[in-house]
């Protein structure tokens, strides 16, 4: 019940991330929800999370077993999105946990 995707392709974890709620993303995680389930555009939650900067619940994720080098459906990874959206702090974060990108790290240039 935990990993139950609704009609938009996405899970209460993926809702949960989206939106920082970290003691939400904490207690689904406990309950057996699948960090690296992807939505219905090949999403995951970390991905929702680094969309949006949520940097303690990317942080969370990744601890818990979230896979950083994980493509959506554009074959991007959480780190392009969080260079896409301009989340500074969140690129960097998930560039320290090994985001490699065709072979060879991507390198910040702000």
């Amino acid at each position: 019940m935990v990993n139950e995707m609704n009609n938009d392709g996405c899970t209460a974890l993926m809702y949960a991330a989206d939106r920082g709620h970290i003691e939400t993303v904490e207690m689904l995680i406990d309950k057996g929800a699948d960090i690296n389930r992807a939505s219905s555009n090949g999403s995951t939650p970390l991905m929702y999370a680094a969309l949006r900067g949520h940097v303690d619940t990317a942080v969370l994720l990744v601890e818990s077993g979230a896979d950083v080098s994980k493509k959506n459906f554009d074959g991007l990874t959480a780190h392009w999105l969080a260079m896409k959206t301009g989340h500074k702090d969140m690129a960097a974060l998930l560039l320290q946990y090994g985001d490699d990108v065709h072979g060879k790290p991507f390198h910040l240039d702000f």
